[in-house]
């Protein structure tokens, strides 16, 4: 397959330290690692307090995530991520989601001006930013870049700033009201009749709906930036749609964007953490060491055109060596 999408086997270091000393243990996901204020409603910004792993750009802030939830997700389920980047000085800005965002696009609009915002505030303002969103948070970053995009001048700052893109079962546009009816309710019958009012709302109001997830999901799937991806899925998620994504890599790959992903046989929605907490972790962060930051050690992840390029199918969901 072209580009450099690359699977978690084929990481290498330049050194010869072992990568279990990178990876936090399990503990870790269950304390908080860093002091957080809330900035807005449904936003927590989260500054670490551990010394920082990887050095900014000269000139630049401390690392920044954006990690968007997925839809409903508390605090305490983002807190196990946010713990990952804060263990290695990242600050994260948590944005948990809910159905009005995602079904009512204007509300979803203003809530992207007000993440526009806390991202222009001045102890935010030169941070380098990483984006990690999960199932429907895809498409509020999609139409973070729609915005981006129709106000290239007003929005110039956020567009340098960000570095890279990480998205852990994202959904695509016909699977939103199956995977909002299967998260809302959890009793078959409701589920079917929720998605089915669903798809009937996503009809009757197309031009003021469908139509912003057409374009939210055209702006993610250009990725104009060409910012390096990480994707985590699995084959045995009915939400996000394993055939879709493996089309995102290989459009991406197609493009040179350099993109790595991990996949599972078995791990359910935005639950791969859960599952397989030393296999994610080590995909994640073998990823920052591929970011255009200064790691604070000798360790640096190999050339990209020195890793073989497997093909999609040859691809293996099984744990890393």
């Amino acid at each position: 397959m072209a580009g450099f999408a690359v699977r978690s086997r084929l990481f290498l270091f330049s050194s010869s330290a072992t990568r279990s000393q990178f990876l936090p243990t399990r503990p870790l996901l269950l304390c908080r690692l860093s002091n957080s204020c809330t900035v807005g409603e449904n936003m927590e910004l989260c500054k670490s307090e551990s010394p920082l792993t990887y050095h900014s750009p000269q000139g630049s802030g401390k690392p920044l995530v954006l990690m968007l939830g997925w839809l409903l997700a508390r605090t305490k389920h983002l807190t196990k991520y946010t713990n990952i980047y804060a263990s290695k000085g990242f600050d994260v800005l948590q944005i948990r989601v809910t159905p009005s965002q995602v079904l009512w696009p204007v509300r979803a609009q203003g809530f992207i001006e007000k993440i526009f915002k806390v991202l222009e505030q001045e102890d935010c303002r030169n941070q380098p930013i990483l984006v990690h969103g999960f199932s429907v948070g895809g498409y509020i970053y999609g139409e973070m870049l729609v915005k981006m995009q129709t106000e290239p001048e007003k929005h110039a700052n956020l567009r340098h700033r960000l570095m890279g893109q990480i998205f852990d079962s994202p959904v695509d546009k016909d699977r939103v009201a199956y995977g909002m009816s299967q998260n809302l309710v959890k009793h078959p019958l409701l589920q079917f009749l929720l998605f089915r009012m669903l798809e009937q709302y996503l009809i009757v109001f197309r031009a003021s709906v469908a139509d912003h997830f057409t374009r939210a999901q055209n702006a993610f799937l250009q990725n104009t930036m060409s910012l390096p991806s990480l994707l985590f899925f699995s084959y045995m998620d009915p939400i996000a749609d394993p055939q879709i994504i493996e089309a995102t890599i290989n459009k991406w790959t197609g493009r040179g964007i350099p993109v790595f992903y991990k996949s599972w046989s078995d791990s359910k929605h935005v639950s791969h953490l859960q599952q397989y907490p030393e296999e994610y972790i080590e995909m994640l962060l073998n990823f920052l060491e591929c970011l255009p930051l200064v790691p604070s050690d000798a360790h640096v992840c190999t050339k990209y055109e020195e890793i073989t390029k497997p093909r999609l199918q040859e691809r293996s969901s099984s744990s890393l060596p």
